[in-house]
């Protein structure tokens, strides 16, 4: 059950970062877009 629990622990860890680089990418594909038009 451990370990079990520290792989969800993990997967959660990875979906955090995912949602953090996509946040990011989006930023600076707005900031590209206000730049060009």
């Amino acid at each position: 059950m451990n370990l079990f629990y520290h792989e969800e622990e993990e997967n959660s860890h990875t979906k955090g970062k995912i949602c953090y680089l996509n946040e990011t990418i989006e930023k600076w594909v707005a900031f590209a877009v206000k730049k060009k038009y």
